[in-house]
């Protein structure tokens, strides 16, 4: 499923880059604050959905490099949230919409 962008209008998201990122070139553009990320393939087709609190949110997307979460992706988006509780909620809330195939290899 294609990512639907009216998603990064809920209120509990505070942050969202302008573009999306090229994946993984781009990762070190991305703060490390809370919140919740996104690999996409050029299509735009979700294929991972992802959390990161404690202000760690490039750390945790940098450890997806090389490992079965990333297969297919050539795209990121994040979205920064004030608190690893609501990350932890949209993050949910994302795997549930878009039942992302990379979100069950690995686990």
């Amino acid at each position: 499923m294609q990512f639907d962008f009216d998603d990064l209008e809920d209120e509990r998201i505070v942050e969202f880059p302008d573009e999306i990122l090229d994946y993984p070139e781009k990762v070190d553009n991305i703060p490390d604050k809370a919140g919740v990320y996104v690999l996409l393939d050029d299509d735009f087709e979700v294929l991972y959905v992802g959390k990161a609190g404690g202000g760690r949110l490039k750390t945790e997307i940098k450890t997806k490099e090389g490992s079965p979460h990333e297969e297919g992706a050539t795209k990121c988006l994040w979205a920064r949230t004030n608190s690893d509780e609501i990350a932890k909620a949209i993050e949910s809330e994302w795997i549930s919409k878009y039942d992302p195939p990379n979100n069950t290899q690995g686990k």
